[in-house]
């Protein structure tokens, strides 16, 4: 997760990860330079919850940069990503690690998601395309 002045979501988007059906992961946070309590917030999840691993930017590296960065120092096999103004439904781990363990063939793996405004009121749910030539 790439974060960059993302003090009034970022408790939130955390909360969602931490609190999913499936439990054993690593959970790679990149604090961007960011100037606000981002980074304070952050730590503080950190310091309650050992699979939380924070890298800090020495300057602002932008959100492509920092997820790579983020992607270098995983560890695990699979890697889900999340920006920090998203909430993840409880079961979204599970549910796509059984989906990519079931097929191997499969090297990426999305899904649709709901658009919420920032009171969390439901504006639209955004469907993606599902199969490889409707994606090309």
């Amino acid at each position: 997760m790439p974060v960059y002045n993302a003090e009034n979501y970022i408790s939130e988007a955390i909360g969602s990860i931490l609190n999913q059906t499936f439990k054993d992961f690593e959970f790679l946070i990149g604090d961007d330079a960011s100037s606000d309590r981002s980074l304070d917030i952050i730590t503080q999840f950190a310091n309650q919850d050992s699979r939380i691993r924070i890298l800090q930017n020495p300057e602002n590296y932008g959100g492509g940069k920092t997820r790579n960065r983020l992607i270098q120092e995983a560890k695990g096999t699979f890697i889900a990503a999340m920006d920090a103004d998203d909430i993840a439904l409880p079961e979204r781990l599970e549910l796509q690690l059984q989906f990519m363990e079931t097929h191997p063939n499969v090297v990426c793996l999305g899904g649709a998601h709901y658009l919420i405004d920032e009171a969390g009121r439901l504006l639209t749910l955004l469907s993606l395309p599902e199969d490889d030539s409707d994606i090309q």
